[in-house]
């Protein structure tokens, strides 16, 4: 017999549903987050396609570079020690979004690291 999840909680809000994955050959188990980000992605590209450039207001005083899903952030303060919510990690972050690899967490593509060292 193989291993199987055990569900545990889902929140709606943020779509993150979190499972035991169980092995009863070695009785080990361990805590699983999942959350369908698909949404979020697909929303970034399309806003990557409009012609604003990611500004919000006409008056270009704040400027959406990215979204973030929660999941994502979790994995880089795990992974990276980079916790989006702790300012000190700006540049960190920055450096992140600007990575090919993460384009599609971006609104609209734009340098983000300017002038950080």
């Amino acid at each position: 017999m193989g291993e199987y999840l055990l569900p545990i909680s889902y929140d709606a809000a943020s779509g993150i549903s979190t499972e035991v994955l169980h092995d009863p050959t070695t009785g080990k188990s361990r805590m699983v987050a999942k959350q369908d980000v698909s949404g979020v992605l697909d929303y970034n590209t399309l806003r990557q396609t409009d012609s604003d450039g990611g500004w919000l207001f006409k008056d270009r005083s704040w400027r959406h570079a990215a979204s973030i899903p929660n999941l994502v952030a979790a994995q880089w303060k795990t992974e990276l020690g980079i916790d989006i919510y702790n300012k000190s990690h700006t540049a960190a972050i920055k450096r992140l979004l600007d990575d090919s690899d993460h384009l599609k967490l971006r609104i609209a593509r734009f340098k983000l690291g300017r002038g950080d060292k």
